[in-house]
């Protein structure tokens, strides 16, 4: 069985020559995966857990080994059948369209397969140890010390809102009168605004990465982290609960592309 990070590997590289090459077919073949992520829980919550693994880092070892545990516990907690039953969709689909299946290059990505299939026994003890110590020093690096409010402390969302005001006025200081009246409208119009302007600020957001893909041709180190970004954001949608988190990534990535 082929594992999730060479299957989201592979397609990632299609969708990357898709744009270099201009090629119609590959778009499809990428469109067939993202629409069974869609589609399945199972697939998207384990996306989504290979995401995270792939960028985040953490500032201590305990922090580190708490957030190894709990995403392998997560795939070890789905119906391994049908999860390998999925895997061999995507895998297949790649064969009938003659592409192989590549080898996972991401540290991260290989460590944690290794401990997910490694059987826990006396005889193994050695081996888990060892991809834990490895996973988990490359996990762990210095990070900023600033850190976006919501990350940092759970608040209701209209104490949320005078901190996010506050920060914006100090980070987006330059922004133009229009990104800052999309950010004044945001934390106090309706559900219905929220929506449309949650809606259209995504799409602009992936138009833009989609113009720095189309610009980046020769340098495939930024076409991968581009790739991922809009991975991304086409998992995000409309939620009340995180709306103002989401939007200040969406505003934030809008302004440094």
């Amino acid at each position: 069985m082929y594992n999730f990070g060479q299957i989201k590997e592979t397609y990632n590289k299609i969708y990357l020559e898709s744009f270099t090459k201009k090629d119609s077919k590959k778009k499809k073949v990428f469109e067939y995966y993202i629409n069974k992520l869609k589609k399945s829980p199972i697939l998207k919550e384990e996306f989504e857990c290979y995401t995270s693994l792939k960028n985040t880092n953490f500032s201590n070892e305990l922090d580190s080994l708490i957030f190894i545990e709990e995403n392998i516990n997560i795939i070890k907690r789905f119906n391994q059948k049908e999860l390998s039953s999925l895997h061999k969709d995507l895998v297949d689909h790649l064969v009938k369209n003659k592409y192989k299946v590549v080898e996972s290059t991401d540290e991260k990505i290989v460590l944690f397969e290794s401990l997910l299939n490694t059987e826990k026994n006396s005889k193994n003890l050695s081996k888990i140890t060892e991809s834990i110590t490895k996973l988990r020093n490359a996990l762990v690096k210095e990070v900023s010390e600033e850190k976006d409010v919501n990350e940092s402390v759970s608040l209701p969302t209209n104490v949320l809102s005078n901190l996010l005001t506050n920060k914006f006025n100090s980070k987006y200081g330059d922004l133009d009168e229009t990104t800052k009246n999309l950010i004044k409208v945001s934390l106090k119009g309706s559900e219905k605004e929220k929506t449309e302007l949650f809606d259209s600020t995504l799409k602009e957001c992936i138009e833009l990465v989609n113009v720095k893909l189309k610009e980046s041709i020769s340098d495939l180190e930024l076409k991968e982290k581009l790739l991922q970004t809009k991975e991304r954001l086409l998992e995000m949608s409309f939620n009340e609960e995180k709306y103002i988190e989401d939007l200040t990534k969406l505003v934030d990535l809008k302004t440094n592309l």
